[in-house]
């Protein structure tokens, strides 16, 4: 079971839709465009209210972990892919209201993602369930270039079962040896969009290496597509490291092999899957 074409979760979860742009990495927000710009259904800014999603939707995940219980299995939940968690106009009876669900379901393996890293410390700072960390949670930043790396050192200040960071867009070079040690996942994607930036080979290749240095796991979810955006020297670079044109966002190969979990993966069978696999 998988409703998510997001290659590195199973599903996603948006308890509300809306947020503000705080870096280059939001410039071309591609739930804002949608959302925004095409549907006119909600409003972004930091002036806008948010607009919280239904019961049904909230039901989901129940059902999702439900079944997940059954069978003995484990899912992950991307929480949230039209939002920010940590969002300071969300109502805090909303995040409440989150959080609770989270606890609910024990048999998900839940994925918070932020930009806003101050907020979720000062809010785990308060949160007061002694049984925190729960081991079905894990805490993560988005990172867009080395000048917001620090968002990577203060997530690793704050008590998680497990952390990741989502380093997508790409847009330069990252170091992630500030914090590797408290991270367990790295996924790095290129931009998406009709005004996509293109991603560098050797920025990717950089963070799989230290990855694979420094025993966390990796994940290379697409290439973008800011191809046709980049110099015809920029394009041969990203033939060579695996783009395929052919492709959605051109593909995930990274040298011959499609990165997930850590390993790469270079069997005719999981290649035609991951290839395959239609990404947001």
């Amino acid at each position: 079971m998988k409703n998510s074409g997001i290659s590195w979760t199973h599903h996603t979860f948006n308890p509300w839709i809306g947020c503000t742009k705080i870096s280059e990495g939001c410039d071309y927000c591609y739930a804002e465009r949608d959302w925004d710009h095409r549907k006119h259904l909600v409003t972004w800014g930091s002036g806008a209210p948010r607009h919280r999603t239904g019961a049904a939707n909230w039901l989901q995940p129940i059902r999702w972990d439900d079944a997940c219980r059954r069978l003995g299995t484990r899912q992950r939940v991307f929480c949230a892919s039209l939002a920010d968690v940590f969002d300071p106009i969300v109502p805090d009876a909303w995040r409440e209201d989150l959080f609770t669900l989270i606890k609910r379901t024990p048999n998900l393996d839940w994925m918070l993602l932020t930009k806003r890293v101050g907020i979720m410390s000062a809010f785990f700072r308060d949160f007061k369930d002694p049984l925190w960390p729960w081991p079905h949670v894990a805490l993560g930043v988005s990172i867009e270039s080395q000048h917001w790396n620090w968002r990577g050192s203060a997530l690793a200040e704050i008590p998680a079962a497990r952390r990741f960071v989502s380093i997508e867009p790409m847009l330069g070079f990252i170091d992630i040896r500030w914090y590797a040690s408290a991270v367990q996942e790295v996924i790095i994607g290129g931009e998406s969009g009709p005004e996509a930036r293109p991603i560098e080979p050797h920025w990717v290749r950089s963070v799989c290496d230290q990855c694979m240095s420094l025993g966390v796991g990796f994940c290379f979810k697409q290439w973008g597509d800011g191809y046709s955006r980049a110099t015809h020297s920029h394009q041969l670079h990203l033939l060579d490291a695996g783009y395929d044109p052919t492709l959605p966002r051109g593909g995930r190969m990274l040298d011959g092999g499609i990165w997930v979990g850590g390993m790469k993966e270079t069997g005719k069978a999981e290649l035609m899957k991951a290839l395959h696999i239609k990404e947001v």
